[in-house]
Order: C-alpha cells, then sequence, then structure tokens
C-alpha cells in the first residue's frame, strides 16, 4: 500500500451560502473529484474528507480514497460553529493518520467560510495549531474574520464576493496543488515539500 496524502476540506455551509454559494461550493467538489481521479498518482496516493460546519458540523465523508470519493451534495444551513470543526478534523488526523517513516504524508487542509465564527473557537485553534500539519489553507469569502483565520494559518486567501467564478477557481487551484504535491512527495520524498503550493489564480491572492 503506497502512503497516503490526506486531504481534509473544512467547509461552511451556513445559511448565508445559500444560493450561488452553495452551489458554487459543490461543483466545486465535482471539480476536484475529476482532477484527482485523471491523475495516476494522485489517485493512488490522496485520501479526501469533507467536513462541514452549518448549524452542526458534520463528517460529509471520511477519508477515502479518491477511486471511491464521490462528492456529497451540501445544502446550506444556521449558524457558524467554526471552533467545533476544527476541534473534530484535528481529532480525526489524530485517529486516521499515521506520520512517519514510510507511513503517512502530512496532511493538508482546506478551509473556506463566509462568515465570522460562533463563540468560543479560541481553544480548538489552539488544539489544532498544535497537530503536525502539511499545508493549512484558508479562505475567507464575502464577511468571513480575516483576522480570526490568520490565527489559525499563514496562508489564508480573501475574496471580496461569493462570485461563483472565482470559486471555481479556487477549486481548480486545490485540484492542481493536491495533484503537483502528489507527484512531487512521490519523486523527492516528501521532507522538502510537503510545505509547497502551487501560484494562486489570477485575481486571488494571500493576505
Amino acid at each position: 500500500m503506497s502512503r497516503r496524502l490526506p486531504l481534509y476540506l473544512v467547509l461552511d455551509v451556513s445559511g448565508s451560502m445559500v444560493g450561488a454559494p452553495i452551489q458554487a461550493v459543490n461543483e466545486g467538489l465535482q471539480t476536484l473529484q475529476l482532477a484527482l481521479r485523471r491523475n495516476p498518482q494522485a489517485s493512488e496516493t490522496v485520501h479526501v474528507s469533507v467536513i462541514t460546519f452549518g448549524g452542526d458540523v458534520r463528517v460529509e465523508v471520511p477519508l477515502t480514497d479518491v477511486v471511491s470519493f464521490s462528492p456529497p451534495l451540501l445544502r446550506e444551513n444556521g449558524s457558524t460553529p467554526f471552533g467545533e470543526a476544527l476541534q473534530l478534523v484535528t481529532e480525526l488526523a489524530k485517529k486516521d493518520v499515521q506520520i512517519g517513516q514510510k507511513r503517512d504524508w502530512k496532511p493538508m487542509v482546506f478551509i473556506m467560510t463566509d462568515g465570522a465564527p460562533d463563540p468560543g473557537y479560541e481553544s480548538a485553534i489552539t488544539e489544532f495549531k498544535k497537530y503536525s500539519w502539511g499545508p493549512v489553507i484558508a479562505f475567507g469569502v464575502g464577511d468571513a474574520d480575516i483576522n480570526v483565520l490568520k490565527k489559525v494559518t499563514e496562508r489564508v486567501c480573501s475574496l471580496d464576493t461569493m462570485d461563483p467564478a472565482q470559486m471555481a477557481d479556487m477549486f481548480k487551484w486545490l485540484s492542481t496543488a493536491t495533484v503537483k504535491m502528489s507527484q512531487k512527495i512521490d519523486t523527492v520524498g516528501g521532507a522538502a515539500v510537503e510545505d509547497e503550493l502551487e501560484e494562486l489564480p489570477v485575481g486571488i491572492s494571500f493576505v
């Protein structure tokens, strides 16, 4: 069995995502699935999990190989329990991932949110940052609190609006970055490249 590259998607599905935004996320998951399946190295190495937070926190897809991965149909609902989502992904990584020589690579995490988090997220951020993650990328859209996201990771992008075209570009970029990460760790051995990422698409930049 090859070493796995886990990819955790932590996605905001709160009520403010209604309409075009949630549709763009669902289409983005389809884009991600197709891109990973088309690449032999990614389809063998990458394992995907989808966690949503909106009203409550759910594991929509447990850590699953690319061949078996089926994007869920996400629906918007409720508030923004961001802290609970971070707590859950940390617990899952501790349980599901075995980091070390000839085991799993450090997990990638992709966080997307469009609003301010519910209160009580601080302790979850502290515990999240204690874990040995690979690249952690956060996309704050619209009214997202960028300062909160910067407490989670240095790699934070900000989009002014929930523009479907930019959302599509975001997921295409994630697909490409994940594919190339899987290729690099196979070729180089992982140690020097686990934190490298592709250049962001035009119109999107780290803040």
